[in-house]
C-alpha cells in the first residue's frame, strides 16, 4: 500500500477523478511525427476506464 494515498484527511483522494489509459503517458516527450499528439494526449492510448473515488455508507 502506498504511503501517499489517503482515504481521509487533508490529502484525501475521495472526490477525485481518475482515468486509466491503455499505455503509459510519455509526458509530452514524443519524437518526430508523434510529437503533436504527444503534446496533446501524452500518447497514452485509449481510455480503458474512468471514475470518481467515493465512500459507500454501510447499511
Amino acid at each position: 500500500m502506498s504511503g501517499r494515498v489517503r482515504i481521509l484527511g487533508p490529502n484525501s483522494v475521495v472526490g477525485r477523478s481518475f482515468v486509466v489509459h491503455a499505455n503509459e503517458d510519455d509526458l509530452g516527450r514524443g519524437q518526430g511525427d508523434q510529437r503533436p499528439e504527444s503534446l496533446r494526449t501524452g500518447n497514452a492510448g485509449a481510455r480503458l476506464g474512468c471514475g470518481v473515488i467515493g465512500l459507500a455508507l454501510r447499511t
